[in-house]
């Protein structure tokens, strides 16, 4: 979701040859995508659906969306519904997974996804950085559980959650 050109789409399709891939995007983003997964020769496992998120028309039945970047964009309340409509996507056991600059609980660190919550308070509509336990709270009430945190970075953090896991 919010696929962009299509590099992490690539880079899971050649680590998991056994996958197909999904790329949500805007139609002018894909043109880009496209390009990328042709130079790949992927184009057999790489697809790509234009629209956003909230008002797009999903094929279902994923086991693993991936948003990178894109829970900061918007509210608390849309992040909900997302969370809510892409949980419906999933197969039973199926993950969400997202990277974004997660806030500890305090709200305040690290240091630059707080001042990059700042840029998003000013600079979009409703966009903010969020703390892990706020996303798990959009990810349980669509349903899932066994959270999983990663720090890739300081300010690079991941959060997944399962669809179907018992606590």
């Amino acid at each position: 979701v919010g696929g962009g050109p299509g590099l992490y789409a690539l880079e899971f399709a050649r680590r998991f040859p056994e996958i197909n891939v999904t790329v949500l995007d805007d139609a002018d983003t894909l043109a880009v995508a496209k390009e990328n997964i042709v130079r790949a020769e992927l184009e057999s496992r790489v697809f790509l659906l234009a629209g956003d998120v909230f008002s797009c028309q999903f094929a279902g039945n994923y086991d693993f969306v991936f948003l990178s970047n894109v829970i900061h964009m918007f509210s608390a309340e849309r992040n909900q519904v997302m969370m809510a409509k892409l949980a419906k996507q999933l197969r039973p056991g199926g993950r969400i997974c997202l990277k974004d600059f997660f806030l500890d609980e305090e709200r305040i660190a690290p240091a630059g996804s707080a001042l990059f919550a700042v840029n998003m308070l000013v600079s979009t509509e409703g966009g903010n950085c969020y703390s892990y336990e706020q996303a798990e709270g959009w990810l349980a009430a669509a349903g899932l559980s066994c959270f999983e945190r990663l720090e890739i970075t300081e300010q690079s953090r991941v959060l997944i959650g399962r669809l179907g896991c018992a606590s």
